[in-house]
């Protein structure tokens, strides 16, 4: 009975609730963009001792490389540009995020 109560609760807990414990974490890796629901097509989220790099690819080529930070549910992209977001909902799948002109950009872990 007592797993059954804790199942329920992981299933009904918000996706980005689970992941506060360490939210940068699910963040690493390859994301792909939703076709006409995301700015970037695919992009990756790395972190070492030295820094936060982020890349993203066009039809599998280079466009842009930098750096990121989130602080809180806010994620920062430095490149040429800038990119500010809000992290709305992250799980170990899906990644939603809301940009500076308030859209929503959708993005899956790439397979």
């Amino acid at each position: 009975m007592y797993n059954l109560l804790i199942a329920i609760v992981f299933l009904l807990a918000p996706p980005f609730a689970i992941a506060e414990k360490n939210p940068e974490s699910m963040l690493l890796g390859e994301w792909c963009g939703k076709p006409k629901h995301a700015f970037h097509q695919t992009f990756v989220l790395e972190s070492t001792a030295a820094k936060k790099e982020f890349r993203s690819y066009l039809h599998q080529r280079p466009a842009e490389f930098g750096t990121w930070a989130l602080k809180g549910k806010n994620l920062s992209v430095s490149t040429n540009s800038q990119y500010q977001y809000k992290v709305l909902m992250l799980s170990l799948k899906k990644l939603v995020l809301l940009n500076s002109k308030n859209e929503k950009e959708y993005y899956f872990r790439c397979s």
